[in-house]
Order: structure tokens, then C-alpha cells, then sequence
């Protein structure tokens, strides 16, 4: 952890001073942690013959190219805020989110849920309905990457907001309401199809809902507070507290 962390900083030192730095030394700085932790996560997989987590490698692969697309963007003096590597970036987190909080979120609800006595415990993690949810969201993320101004892509992301909605409610989060600690991991997972649903609007609308907003839901909505959520859950867990 404290080597990885070594990785990470300098990446961010080297971004905020890349105005006075070679653009090859601030790309190689700044995709050195990312590259390392794949290549921890993929020996850990390969160590423990634990192949169900393979998918985690391929997306941080995806997420490694979308940072490195994102350098590549800018260095050709384009809007790399705006650009291909950013949205296909963004997609992958969105992903990560769908695969591992689809995991951890039902069954941390189901512990809850059990150890309180009730009859009605939530859907089990990664069923068929699951499968198929991650596999169209997959595409259209993918999609929104590439043509992100598509009237079809505008009516892929309203579809896989109004799934992840059906998928979230399949989990009975209002069940944990006195346990912050899980229904927190519920709320967070709320903004994956809250954004797909702004996102999607924003595309066919944009009169009604601006994309930079829509943007922000799926940014600081899904990604900031899962993040948030994960890492409380982690910290007082392993502080045995």
C-alpha cells in the first residue's frame, strides 16, 4: 500500500506542473500506479486461481488506455475535458461500480437483513437478470463514449437507467435505513441510473437538463459517494471499529 501510494502521488504532482514538464515524462508519471495495480490485481488472480475476477483486470486494462487517451488528447492541443478518453474513463468507473457495488451492496444487506430476523432478504448478487443488465449497460456506455450526442445513444442510457432502478429496488435497501453504513452503498448505487436517466435526457432534451449536470450526478453522485461509502465501511472495519 505504501509503495502504490508512492506511484500515486508523484502522478498528481506531475499533472499539477505539467505546464513546465515533457509531456512524455507527466504521461509516464502519472499511468505508473495505475499499471502497477494491474499488475498486482492480475498476479493476486493468477495466485489464487480466483478467474470470476478477471473482468476487474480487463476494466482497469480499459481504464489505463482511457487515461492514456486522455494525455494523448490533450498533447494534440484539443479538449481533453470533453474528449474520448475522458467518457470512455468515466464509463469503465460507471462499470466498476455496476460490477463490484452490485456485489458488495446486496450482500452486506443480506448480512444486515439476516442478522435482524427478517423473512423478505434481497436478491442475491449477479443473478441471469444481473448478467444481462451489466452486458446491455456495458454496450451502451461503450456507445456513449464514442457518439455521445446520439439520439439512439440518448435512448440506450434512459433504458439501462430505468433496469439499474428495477436491479437497485431488487436489493430492499429501505430495509437498512438504520444501519448508515449500508444504505449508504444503496444511495450511491441510486445515482448510476439517476444519471443515466439525466444523461439520456440530456441528450434528446437539452433544453431540460444541461449535460454538465447530468454529468456531475454519475461524478459526484455515483462515483464520489460510493467511494465515500466503501472506504467508511473499510476503514472502521479494519480499525476494528
Amino acid at each position: 500500500m505504501a509503495g502504490l501510494s508512492g506511484l500515486w502521488l508523484p502522478g498528481r504532482l506531475a499533472i499539477g506542473a505539467s505546464a513546465y514538464l515533457p509531456l512524455s515524462l507527466v504521461t509516464v508519471t502519472d499511468l505508473s500506479f495505475l499499471s502497477v495495480l494491474w499488475a498486482m490485481i492480475l498476479r493476486e488472480i493468477v495466485a489464487g486461481k480466483k478467474w470470476a475476477n478477471l473482468p476487474v483486470v480487463i476494466l482497469i486494462g480499459a481504464f489505463i488506455a482511457a487515461n492514456a487517451l486522455f494525455h494523448l488528447e490533450g498533447a494534440q492541443k484539443g479538449n481533453a475535458s470533453q474528449g474520448y478518453g475522458l467518457r470512455l474513463a468515466l464509463a469503465v468507473s460507471l462499470v466498476l461500480i455496476m460490477l463490484i457495488g452490485g456485489k458488495v451492496t446486496p450482500s452486506f444487506t443480506r448480512n444486515w437483513v439476516v442478522k435482524r430476523g427478517h423473512n423478505t432478504l434481497p436478491t442475491p448478487p449477479i443473478q441471469r437478470f444481473d448478467k444481462v443488465v451489466l452486458l446491455v449497460s456495458v454496450a451502451a456506455l461503450l456507445a456513449w463514449a464514442a457518439i455521445p450526442d446520439h439520439i439512439i445513444v440518448g435512448v440506450a442510457l434512459i433504458a439501462i437507467g430505468c433496469l439499474h432502478i428495477v436491479r437497485l429496488l431488487r436489493w430492499k435497501g429501505f430495509k437498512t435505513v438504520a444501519e448508515p453504513l449500508v444504505w449508504i452503498l444503496h444511495a450511491a448505487y441510486a445515482f448510476v441510473p439517476i444519471g443515466a436517466l439525466a444523461t439520456g435526457t440530456s441528450i434528446l432534451r437539452p433544453a431540460f437538463v444541461s449535460p454538465a449536470a447530468a454529468l456531475h450526478i454519475w461524478t459526484a453522485g455515483a462515483i464520489g459517494l460510493m467511494t465515500i461509502g466503501v472506504m467508511t465501511r473499510a476503514s472502521l472495519g479494519h480499525s476494528g471499529r
